[in-house]
């Protein structure tokens, strides 16, 4: 069988060379699965569905389908977001906030501000 035109020939040597699309164990192509990517809300409710126990890993796994690992990661996203959102909002502050210029004026109006702030 000899092809037409050149053409032809060349998508005809490229078919007989190329690798053969993946397939199942029955001989049909593997369909390739589109990734789902799942909103904020979602991971949540699937945490929340684990940490509360009305669902079973497994379930949230199989009614998602993800696996366990990315499960898992969300859980420690989670946690890590619920850790950092308690931790308080300002760092102590230091004992002497205020300037030596600042406390240098303060202590001509009002003397006894800066020795009380200088008291440990």
């Amino acid at each position: 069988m000899t092809a037409k035109n050149p053409k032809e020939e060349m998508n005809q040597d490229l078919k007989a060379n190329s690798v053969p699309a993946p397939s199942s164990k029955r001989g049909r192509p593997k369909k390739k699965r589109e990734r789902k990517i799942f909103t904020a809300q979602e991971k949540t409710e699937a945490v929340l569905s684990i940490w509360t126990e009305s669902s079973s890993q497994s379930e949230i796994c199989r009614n998602l389908g993800v696996n366990a690992n990315s499960l898992q990661r969300w859980q420690d996203q989670a946690m890590e977001a619920i850790l950092k959102a308690m931790e308080p909002a300002r760092k102590e502050a230091k004992q002497n906030t205020l300037s030596p210029r600042l406390e240098k004026l303060l202590s001509r109006h009002i003397p006894h501000v800066s020795d009380q702030e200088m008291e440990p």
